[in-house]
């Protein structure tokens, strides 16, 4: 089959990019043993490049699935009321996601409440929500395979002086970072903005991860928006800004949206408010 294949498509002696991250084992182990007369490099860097960077027709599929993903998580939090699960809530937003046109999943929706909102990586669990507690969601739909990637933290009832503090805080970092009105700039030059108003306001350790990631066909993918990260970020590539403050054993706080950079600056995908909403 691979000599067949070789054949047909003229690889002889030539170097064949592979996408390594997104293949089996068995199939590079196939690839390994039929390579003679071509040679096997890794794809990954240049397949990114293309990626990041993103045309009028993907933004537009981006937007829908934002769209989508507003619509379903307006409808769920309508929904939330004490005694209810976490996985009760993750479910609910599924349903209501597919009812307005999602695709597949690109993940689980995330739904973390009181003490296990301070784990930014947590997964959906089925512990009772209860008044007083913040519960962040981490939520996303798809259109023709595009995702958003959209997280929002509420109150269910009221929640002590502490936290609404803090929530204004993490408000003002992502606010901060969509302010950038240049069209290049660096990718950690704008994880330290969000990160200086944090930083600024005493919870600087409480900020543990990045401030964003590149997003596309993909949940995760670059540019990554961190610390070290040299990249020149350009017109048309499409990441999330994401600030957070999580206070172990207490919970925590993330607003994330998702944006996209044009000759003026930042422009929002997402629109969900970003006002604490008490439920």
């Amino acid at each position: 089959m691979f000599s067949a294949m070789r054949k047909a498509l003229g690889l002889g002696w030539k170097k064949i990019g592979v996408e390594f991250l997104h293949m089996r084992v068995m199939e590079h182990e196939l690839l390994k043993r039929n390579s003679a007369g071509f040679s096997l490099v890794n794809g990954e860097p240049l397949i990114a490049e293309i990626r990041m960077v993103k045309d009028d027709e993907e933004i537009s599929c981006m937007r829908k699935a934002a769209e989508i993903t507003e619509k379903a998580l307006a409808a769920t939090v309508r929904m939330i009321k004490p005694g209810m699960t976490e996985l009760e809530i993750g479910n609910r937003f599924k349903i209501e996601a597919l009812s307005f046109g999602s695709g597949e999943f690109p993940k689980e929706p995330i739904v973390a409440s009181g003490p296990r909102s301070a784990s930014p990586h947590t997964k959906t669990s089925a512990r009772t929500v209860n008044a007083g507690e913040m519960i962040i969601m981490d939520v996303g739909a798809t259109f023709q395979g595009y995702i958003c990637d959209l997280t929002r933290t509420f109150a269910l009832g009221r929640v002590d002086d502490e936290f609404r503090k803090i929530y204004e805080i993490v408000k003002k970092a992502n606010e901060t970072a969509m302010k950038i009105s240049r069209p290049k700039f660096i990718a950690e030059e704008l994880d330290k903005v969000a990160r200086d108003v944090i930083e600024a306001e005493g919870y600087g350790q409480y900020f543990i991860h990045r401030t964003g990631h590149g997003l596309g066909i993909e949940e995760h993918e670059p540019p990554y928006i961190v610390k070290g990260n040299k990249l020149e970020l350009k017109i048309g590539m499409t990441f999330t800004i994401e600030p957070g403050i999580y206070i172990p054993g207490k919970g925590g706080v993330r607003i994330e949206d998702n944006v996209v950079l044009t000759s003026r600056g930042l422009e929002k995908l997402t629109s969900y408010p970003a006002e604490l909403t008490v439920l």
